[in-house]
């Protein structure tokens, strides 16, 4: 059984195949990339794996649990996490109640959602930011608390949409370069229990 597979995967809109017969498999611990020009279908493959698109034809397993026609809110509460391309945060709340909204997906205590919370920003360097209101942040780092908001979920699996677009990851102190293989991220799930990764690119 894969940690997490695609079966056949296909999405129509009409008469426009956006996903056609996408099947796939990952490992846990195992790092992809989903390569493609604009407008190939990798932002929809993200919407049907988490239930923002109904799918048209296939599968999607999870920890060998189908996620067909579920709801988005029990995909996430299974373990799959995602970011969006068009970033869109609660403007009128402070950075770190944004990452505590989302931290409260797998407790309903409020010490312990903090403690996640903070814990969350302070790998996404975004601790000094805490306070502010996110409708003040610059476009950098939006994409940095929409990394944090989905970290705070608690994903298994987490799905990155062009997160490091006009910003630099987390752990490059502001320096623009790439992070070597995804380490930081690799890091942070490894004292969660993923002891291993690997590297792929899906085209």
């Amino acid at each position: 059984m894969s940690f997490f597979e695609t079966r056949h995967l296909t999405k129509h809109f009409g008469g426009l195949t956006a996903v056609n017969d996408v099947s796939f498999q990952v490992e846990q611990g195992e790092i992809y990339g989903l390569i493609g020009p604009n407008g190939s279908g990798k932002t929809t493959l993200f919407n049907l794996i988490t239930g923002y698109y109904p799918i048209s034809s296939g599968t999607i397993l999870f920890e060998g649990q189908p996620l067909n026609g579920l709801p988005t809110w029990k995909i996430c509460k299974h373990g799959v996490g995602r970011t969006f391309q068009i970033v869109k945060p609660l403007r009128r709340m402070t950075v770190l109640e944004n990452v505590l909204t989302s931290a409260f997906n797998r407790t309903g205590s409020l010490p312990q959602a903090s403690d996640k919370a903070m814990e969350v920003l302070e790998f996404c360097e975004l601790t000094k930011r805490k306070d502010a209101l996110s409708s003040g942040l610059s476009i950098g780092d939006r994409k940095r608390l929409e990394i944090a908001r989905a970290l705070a979920t608690g994903p298994r699996l987490l799905l990155l949409d062009e997160n490091h677009g006009r910003t630099h990851p987390p752990g490059t102190g502001g320096r623009g370069e790439a992070d070597p293989q995804g380490s930081r991220f690799r890091h942070y799930h490894h004292h969660r229990g993923a002891h291993h990764a690997r590297d792929y690119e899906f085209v």
